[in-house]
């Protein structure tokens, strides 16, 4: 099944686009021919003096936005095996990044679980302690080695169960600590140890005097993970004000999706939520194609289609029909997906809230990009005035149609671009393709 490429940073709330983790830097030089290295260190090379560029201009103290693009361009070098412009990097960045990048060309130490699980055990911050563990377990788990990340997690557990420090302003409660740590596992899919961590959780709660708000976060956290169980029980907790009516909704919403296709419809559109609604529809329509039903997916997505014009709050309007659109290209319906997108792009000229706006046109960008319409895509991400959204539009746009094997199209209109924030981010757009493209051919 096919999945829209998303992304977020710390720096702007809302979609958008991220390069993914690039493959290990380390061999793949001597995977590619030398022709191919050339052309790629060609495009890195003009994204570096745009990136540097925009560093320069930058009246921030640090952009994470720029950071990562930092980040791509030092692993991208190191990938075809280019040491000398990640030196160039480091001398002529701004010093706020180039401090960033300061280790990239040290030699690669490989560290023992055990020597990190004693280095993270001896931090002082218990937030600190608990991130750490949390993150040296998943990654055991990701290795195989479960009775290890067993072990590691109930460090963390135990360093999230400490007080809360009152000397350190950020300093967490240890309900917030663990869970941040059921959201590290349930993201990693680790979903059993997740709900090892979040049981705990409730433990905690029931011995507390917390407010029921923190039952709140609690019911929230369990639908996240399916545990409808400990969801039920929490809601127990829970008053009007505390929102009880919306996780009851939510609630409701899980249970739909658990059932057979006709009942799960039927439970869904009973949804008064209209969000929900629409979510559960989606989700409905991915098990009737992931089952070998996308004639039944398309009549699910109808309903899904229908529910984003009965709402009276259309904030979500043009993200709902965006997710829609993907899911009728998951089913094959190409057609269905270009007239959701119509509907999209005319909703998304309204008025929008914050960055909602220049977020939409970025995403239905990417979108249509995806389904070959790159003049289209090209005009939509250029709809924003602000550079930096307008950068992310069209990186999807030259990500997109290099993926789909018009490199030299897109680099066509790449070479055109005159602002640092576009030419950085649509030139970063074809190198991530390519290296893509270069890594799964070496595989074959």
């Amino acid at each position: 099944m096919l999945k829209k490429t998303t992304w977020a940073t710390a720096a702007v709330t809302g979609i958008l686009f991220t390069s993914g983790a690039l493959p290990s830097p380390v061999g793949a030089q001597n995977k590619t021919s030398s022709a191919v290295r050339e052309e790629l260190r060609t495009i890195l090379l003009q994204a570096k003096d745009a990136v540097i560029l925009v560093a320069k201009n930058d009246t921030s103290s640090l952009d994470t936005t720029i950071s990562e693009k930092v980040q791509q361009l030092v692993d991208s070098f190191l990938y075809i095996g280019d040491r000398d412009d990640v030196r160039y990097l480091q001398r002529h960045l701004k010093r706020a990044y180039a401090d960033d990048i300061v280790h990239a060309l040290d030699p690669v130490v490989s560290i023992r679980d055990e020597d990190a699980i004693a280095n993270a055990t001896r931090l002082s911050s218990s937030d600190a302690r608990t991130d750490a563990l949390g993150s040296l377990a998943v990654k055991q788990y990701n290795g195989g080695n479960k009775s290890g990340a067993q072990r590691t997690l109930d460090l963390a557990i135990h360093a999230a169960l400490e007080p809360r420090d009152p000397s350190t302003l950020s300093s967490n409660s240890p309900r917030e600590k663990l869970l941040r740590l059921v959201g590290l596992l349930h993201n990693g899919e680790y979903n059993d140890a997740a709900n090892k961590v979040l049981l705990q959780t409730k433990e905690l709660l029931a011995s507390s005097s917390e407010s029921a708000w923190a039952w709140r976060d609690l019911a929230d956290s369990a639908i996240g993970l399916g545990n409808l169980t400990v969801a039920r029980q929490a809601l127990e907790k829970l008053g009007e004000e505390q929102g009880r009516s919306d996780i009851e909704q939510k609630i409701h919403a899980v249970s739909a999706e658990q059932l057979n296709p006709d009942a799960a419809i039927r439970s869904a559109v009973a949804l008064s939520d209209f969000e929900l609604r629409i979510g559960t529809l989606c989700a409905i329509a991915r098990r009737q194609i992931s089952a070998g039903d996308p004639r039944g997916a398309n009549a699910t997505l109808q309903l899904a289609l229908d529910a984003t014009g009965q709402e009276d709050d259309d904030t979500f309007q043009v993200r709902q029909l965006d997710d829609i659109a993907w899911v009728q290209i998951d089913a094959g319906n190409s057609d269905g997906a270009e007239r959701t997108l119509e509907i999209a792009l005319k909703a998304n000229e309204k008025h929008r809230w914050g960055t909602d706006q220049v977020n939409g046109w970025v995403s239905l960008a990417d979108t249509l990009a995806f389904l070959g319409h790159f003049d289209q895509a090209r005009d939509i991400a250029r709809k924003t005035d602000d550079p930096f959204f307008r950068g992310q539009g069209l990186r999807a746009v030259a990500y997109r149609q290099t993926a789909a094997g018009r490199r030299e199209d897109a680099l066509a209109w790449v070479n055109t671009l005159k602002g640092p924030d576009e030419r950085s981010a649509a030139f970063l757009g074809v190198a991530q393709a390519m290296i893509e493209e270069l890594n799964t051919t070496s595989d074959k």
